[in-house]
């Protein structure tokens, strides 16, 4: 049998509370937002490069930019966005203690 939770009005002071319901909400809707918005951006990076690899036809290193973004720069760059990710809840989860 379960048990039904009476809904509960929340102050300002629940939010100054550590590991309060509205901040571990408002937290929870950063990470969604960073989440949507570096996939998007890592979406548009590997899109972009892969629809304009012809015209990037500037060298790096003795090889063609759109060559090496497409074989090794958009690796390196999810790599960086699961850094950035992983370093921004790390912050933002020590708030909750």
């Amino acid at each position: 049998m379960m048990r039904f939770m009476s809904p509960q009005t929340h102050t300002q002071e629940d939010a100054d509370t550590p590991s309060s319901p509205l901040l571990q909400a408002c937290i929870e809707k950063r990470v969604r937002n960073l989440r949507w918005g570096l996939m998007l951006l890592w979406v548009a990076a590997t899109f972009g490069t892969v629809y304009n690899a012809r015209n990037l036809d500037f060298s790096v290193g003795g090889w063609h930019f759109g060559f090496w973004m497409g074989a090794q720069g958009l690796v390196l760059l999810f790599l960086a966005l699961t850094w950035i990710f992983a370093l921004c809840v790390n912050h933002w989860e020590s708030q909750l203690n």
